[in-house]
């Protein structure tokens, strides 16, 4: 995906979690109001994509829906693009949509807050940090275990008993690998494979509520290291330069 990679993904995080505290912002549910506006939680397709939003068709509505602005997505990498950037990898067909407003009414604005297909899942930055729960941060490390479950190009995700948790890794991060040397993440992430057992050391984690969390499938987010990760299974160490 051709846009802005988030080389310092603790600049955003920090970002949107003291946002959080200044707006206060607490939802009850999908099915909830923001100022008066209905959030509904859709299953539909994507029919078509467009400069400024998509095309949603259930057997209830076929209508379109506003998405221009500012995206944190999660695809193959998980970074920041604008709506310009980011429709093109937009896939037609199944999807899970979060909206503001009310499907089915005569009305004219209805806002995409949030999508997921197979593939790619997509949230505005507003309704990310309005989503956190917790932020945790410790000088000390903090550790996990976990199981993997996908390798992107800039994070790795576990699972832990139910819950998921991703794993943010800046690409052109350093880290040092037994007899190899030092080199970039991007060229070290291919020691890992899904189903390996990880041991990871870090500082800050989110952990989201758990609405937003059933609709992403992702718990937790972590990041800050300057300690190892180790794979348990394949022996694999790596230590944060």
């Amino acid at each position: 995906m051709n846009s802005r990679r988030f080389s310092y993904i603790a600049i955003w995080m920090a970002i949107f979690i003291i946002l959080s505290g200044i707006y206060g912002f607490s939802y009850a549910g999908y099915n909830g109001y923001i100022d008066g506006r209905k959030i509904q939680l859709i299953e539909g397709y994507i029919v078509h994509v467009s400069d400024s939003g998509i095309t949603i068709y259930t057997r209830e509505f076929n209508r379109s829906v506003s998405a221009e602005g500012n995206w944190i997505y999660i695809g193959e990498g998980v970074g920041r693009a604008n709506w310009t950037t980011i429709k093109d990898f937009i896939p037609r067909g199944r999807a899970k949509i979060l909206v503001l407003n009310t499907f089915g009414e005569e009305t004219s604005d209805a806002i995409l807050l949030a999508l997921k297909t197979e593939h790619l899942i997509m949230v505005r930055i507003g309704l990310m940090r309005r989503a956190v729960k917790v932020h945790r941060y410790s000088f000390d490390y903090q550790s996990l275990y976990g199981k993997i479950v996908k390798v992107g190009e800039n994070y790795i995700i576990l699972k832990r008993g139910e819950i998921k948790i991703l794993v943010v890794i800046p690409e052109d991060s350093i880290w040092f690998r037994a007899g190899s040397g030092k080199d970039r993440w991007i060229n070290y992430r291919e020691v890992f494979s899904e189903g390996d057992i990880l041991r990871i050391f870090f500082h800050d984690r989110v952990v989201f509520k758990d609405r937003f969390a059933k609709f992403t499938g992702l718990k937790v987010v972590i990041w800050g290291y300057s300690g190892a990760i180790i794979d348990l299974t394949n022996g694999e160490t790596l230590v944060r330069v």
